[in-house]
């Protein structure tokens, strides 16, 4: 397995189009190929869910390792490290890139419900910046069948955080001119009327 094969599975995460079976059939053999790129991108979720924006790469790592014991998954500390290692260097791009996709999976649900909290790290030993806030979101789904609600739990930096809220900011707007709109159309019937 190389780094290639990590960039590649991060393209085809963001919806890019990656030849991975002419690729890599003759490195890992073709009936491996897509096994071994669900195992990456099930590896870096873990690894996103097992420690914080704010965490050390020893906790991602840490993580990584736990689950693969938990699993019996048969990969060496060696690959444990370099994975953990291109996790951790490129988790924001990741976080965002997996809350994009959350986004994109919850176009046919509703919102149920939601939880919001700004957590601040004082100090740990595990977490590499203190005294920084980030935003913990939660949303509960219902599908439009009525049936399954699902959580899902998202974590934003500030920065993110920011953005979120304007995007908020600009769906408000859409609505309030919407309603407006239909105010304006309504006033307009009355008044012919």
């Amino acid at each position: 397995m190389s780094f290639q094969f990590f960039d590649d599975t991060i393209t085809y995460l963001k919806g890019g189009r990656v030849p991975f079976l002419s690729k890599y059939q003759e490195s890992v053999g073709p009936s491996q190929v897509v096994p071994l790129r669900d195992f990456m991108i099930e590896i870096i979720q873990v690894g996103l869910r097992k420690s914080s924006p704010a965490s050390t790469l020893d906790v991602l790592k840490e993580g990584v390792y736990n689950y693969v014991q938990e699993h019996q998954i048969v990969l060496d500390n060696k690959m444990i490290e370099i994975l953990s290692i291109c996790i951790f260097s490129r988790r924001e791009e990741l976080r965002r890139v997996f809350t994009e996709l959350i986004f994109q999976k919850s176009v046919d649900k509703h919102l149920v419900d939601y939880n919001y909290n700004i957590e601040i790290c004082m100090a740990s030993e595990s977490f590499s910046k203190v005294n920084e806030a980030y935003l913990v979101l939660e949303l509960m789904l219902r599908g439009q069948d009525g049936k399954g609600l699902e959580r899902v739990v998202i974590e934003l930096n500030n920065q993110e955080a920011k953005a979120f809220v304007g995007k908020l900011r600009e769906i408000e707007k859409v609505i309030n001119s919407q309603k407006l709109n239909k105010l304006y159309k309504q006033e307009l019937i009355g008044s012919s009327q």
